[in-house]
């Protein structure tokens, strides 16, 4: 069988006797784990525990699908491979990416497509192995590949095995690369959505990323725990989203809310906007968090405010702290183009007298701490 392709297989032989606790183990990681690096290494790992061999690999295809570069290694001389790019096409590891079937190679001395590469850079040196190459929905991803049996020969129950891990890893990496376009997607339309509110004008322009960054940087200094914290960045970026929809009749009639909310009734304006803001984003996974946020951030200490006229610890902390965001946006507004040491006195003795009144004193102490250091960060 040296050197000749293997046949693909989708399964592990029925007869395979094999240590199946590491592939459920596998399994439950790649559905629970988002580190992909993590969920590989561990693939790779198994698959040299699993087939007795010195070392493993897993290699990809680069943008380009032009080259092979490493993801994985492991074995004594892991570190010594992990810059080396391999060309499709070339060596084993080459080979199988070109021609997409897997090879058994019993001895590497009498196989012409070796090149040692792999060998010269890291001084390890490749006597057998077995190369399978790695799908996804039909498409290519990349190599798998186990060197150096450390007792006998690869079998083809060996290259069964190696073949449903390198499917694991598929799914891992597919995983990973679908959460990343989600990612993205989700990053690109939080921008559009900001974008939007941004373009309403006056004291909107900037307002929703400078929100953002105050908000973050006075949910840290309180140490707020970090699911609090991604609820708070979607919040205080989209807080004022509603303003939106409070000028559009046909969505507010579709809310069954009132429709006397124009720019010459701006106090019924200004107390709608945050309840239709909380009402645009509900059924979004993503915001439910934040949705609280949303909705009760023009709300008062002292139980003042709107829409629900909440009070002190009532109120979620993440509208509390954007209370105080919302008073230093109106100043920075009010009082644009004063000298930046005088403005930031107005801020702070703004915040001091609202103090246990509109604001939450934990956070205007917060807000007071981080001002004295932090304002040339956020001005």
């Amino acid at each position: 069988m040296t050197g000749q392709p293997a046949k693909k297989l989708g399964v592990i032989p029925a007869e395979a006797d094999i240590d199946a606790t590491g592939l459920f183990e596998i399994a439950e990681e790649i559905a629970s784990s988002v580190d992909l690096d993590t969920v590989l290494k561990k693939i790779g790992l198994v698959a040299k525990k699993l087939l007795n061999c010195e070392a493993s690999a897993i290699m990809l295809f680069d943008e380009s699908r032009k080259n092979l570069y490493f993801k994985v290694a492991t074995g004594e001389k892991s570190q010594a491979v992990q810059k080396i790019i391999v060309p499709v096409g070339v060596g084993i590891a080459g080979w199988v990416a070109k021609n997409l079937s897997p090879v058994i190679i019993e001895d590497t001395s009498k196989d012409q497509r070796f090149t040692g590469q792999f060998d010269k850079t890291s001084g390890f040196v490749t006597k057998s192995l077995i190369c399978v190459a790695m799908f996804s929905k039909g498409e290519p991803l990349g190599i798998m590949e186990v060197l150096n049996k450390s007792d006998g020969t690869f079998s083809g129950r060996d290259l069964g095995l190696l073949t449903n891990l390198a499917g694991l890893a598929s799914i891992a990496i597919s995983n990973a690369q679908l959460i990343q376009r989600q990612r993205n997607f989700f990053a690109h339309s939080l921008d559009i959505l900001a974008l939007a509110i941004e373009s309403l004008g006056g004291p909107y322009l900037g307002h929703p990323w400078r929100s953002q960054y105050l908000a973050m940087m006075l949910g840290r200094h309180l140490g707020l725990a970090q699911s609090d914290l991604a609820n708070l960045m979607h919040g205080s970026l989209l807080h004022d989203i509603g303003a939106l929809g409070i000028n559009n009749s046909r969505y507010l009639e579709s809310l069954g809310l009132p429709l006397n909310t124009s720019s010459s009734d701006a106090g019924a304006g200004e107390a709608l906007h945050a309840s239709v803001g909380a009402m645009m984003l509900e059924g979004i996974e993503m915001f439910r968090g934040a949705i609280a946020i949303i909705r009760h951030h023009h709300e008062r200490y002292d139980g003042a405010g709107f829409p629900d006229k909440l009070k002190g610890n009532d109120i979620p902390m993440g509208a509390r702290i954007l209370a105080v965001v919302e008073v230093i946006e109106d100043l920075r507004h009010q009082l644009r183009g004063m000298n930046p040491d005088e403005l930031k006195r107005q801020m702070i003795t703004e915040i001091s007298n609202l103090n246990g009144k509109n604001l939450d004193p934990v956070v205007c102490q917060a807000f007071l701490d981080v001002a004295q250091d932090e304002f040339a960060n956020w001005k």
